[in-house]
């Protein structure tokens, strides 16, 4: 399956074939240097991630190597983000926006009978980025087109999310949902500056009115202030605590077949950003073939695996189904809060209105455990934990040199920390 979205380093995905034992599989493959703009030449005005790869930063670009007397000069800042690059979205009116915002900084320096020695490298600095900017936010639902249509908006458990497509996606057709941070950029009492107002006389693509830049100008200022003071990456933190919202996306979106599933804390690829993911059509996960025992006193089976899981069925058909999901999610918490075990959950969805979960339990790499530099850094994610190792990753070389039943134990939870688990699930 060829992959043409200009934002996202891979060309293509391959079969991940059926095996109940864990091993490496190679995903997808890779696009060559230069088919793709990387997230990593986009200023990031933010920890996250996921916020980075949804909206360009409304922070302003830094100019570098500038000697004290040209900051003092220049300022410390460019007058453009990658936002307003962004929405100006035109090299011609670029130049204008330049010469607006850069008037009075221009005559300052005509009256000190000075030039600017650093504004052609400026000016092409501002070009690339703009370009790399343009490609990398107008492809696919990430875009603000989409965003601000709210064609990737959803409401889950009563809440506003937004579903979107990620950068290094695993699988054919994979999301990413998180809860919804660009309703303010969104809001249409936050109108934009309409900067088809800036004017051309005739074809020759000149720009005359100076305003419209202005007001560009106090808009990026405004949306900075409001994000930079709501943090929404600081407010929400990947913690698993959104196992009802994970039930309704499936409800909503899911097939026969189709999983959610959230990683834990520690083994997090974005901490600051809450995110769960959902994989469609029927992926092979190794955990999804291993055998089960059910106990009369255990609330759930257990599964036969590398690390303590447990497996729950939900019939949605039933009243309570919500309270018997937030009751899980309660007691995973307990866990964490009480025994410093993490859960990372996977909810698969079947036939008949039947939700099927697998809740996998694991150190939370907290002091409590001593675990190694390496043993944390190698810690399973929700792949790893069901099964699967990228191919060519630390963590598959980890598990290639140990083997799985030395890898698995360095993250197994046994004893008496293992009794906890029963218990805490024990009708």
């Amino acid at each position: 399956m060829p992959i043409t979205n200009y934002r996202t380093p891979i060309s293509g995905f391959n079969t991940l074939n059926a095996n109940s034992q864990p091993h490496i599989a190679r995903l997808t493959n890779s696009k060559n240097s230069g088919e793709y703009i990387s997230a990593d030449a986009i200023l990031a005005g933010s920890d996250s991630s996921i916020i980075h790869m949804t909206q360009p930063t409304a922070k302003n670009l830094e100019p570098v190597n500038l000697s004290l007397e040209n900051k003092r000069l220049h300022g410390k800042h460019d007058a453009f983000s990658p936002y307003m690059l962004h929405l100006i979205d035109d090299p011609a009116l670029l130049t204008f926006a330049e010469s607006v915002l850069y008037a009075a900084e221009n005559r300052t320096l005509a009256a000190l009978n000075l030039d600017n020695p650093n504004e052609t490298r400026h000016r092409t600095t501002r070009r690339l980025a703009q370009k790399n900017i343009t490609d990398f936010y107008n492809n696919g639902p990430n875009s603000i087109i989409f965003q601000n249509n709210h064609s990737s908006a959803m409401t889950l458990n009563g809440s506003p999310f937004l579903e979107q497509t990620p950068t290094k996606p695993y699988f054919p057709h994979q999301k990413i949902i998180t809860p919804d941070f660009t309703a303010y950029r969104s809001n249409p009492e936050v109108p934009r500056p309409n900067l088809f107002d800036c004017g051309l006389r005739d074809d020759s693509r000149v720009f005359f009115n100076s305003f419209p830049i202005v007001q560009l100008a106090q808009h990026n200022s405004d949306i900075y202030l409001k994000e930079s003071t709501s943090r929404p990456e600081n407010k929400t933190p990947n913690k698993t605590r959104y196992f009802s919202e994970m039930m309704d996306y499936l409800i909503q979106k899911g097939s026969s077949g189709d999983f959610i599933v959230q990683n834990a804390l520690e083994t997090s690829s974005d901490k600051k950003m809450a995110h769960f993911v959902f994989i469609p059509e029927n992926i092979p996960l190794p955990l999804f073939f291993r055998a089960t025992q059910h106990d009369s006193h255990f609330n759930g089976d257990l599964v036969d695996w590398y690390l303590p899981t447990i497996r729950r069925s939900i019939n949605l058909q039933n009243v309570d189904w919500r309270a018997e999901t937030e009751q899980l999610q309660s007691q995973c918490a307990t866990l964490l809060d009480n025994h410093h075990i993490s859960t990372t959950p996977l909810f698969r969805k079947l036939n008949h209105d039947l939700i099927e979960i697998f809740l996998i339990f694991k150190k939370d790499c907290s002091d409590e455990w001593n675990l190694t530099p390496s043993d944390i850094k190698n810690a399973p994610g929700w792949l790893e934990a069901s099964g699967t190792f990228i191919a060519d990753s630390d963590k598959a070389q980890a598990f290639s040199t140990l083997g799985a039943d030395n890898y698995y134990a360095s993250y197994c939870v046994t004893g008496e920390k293992m009794d906890s688990i029963l218990n805490t699930f024990t009708r």
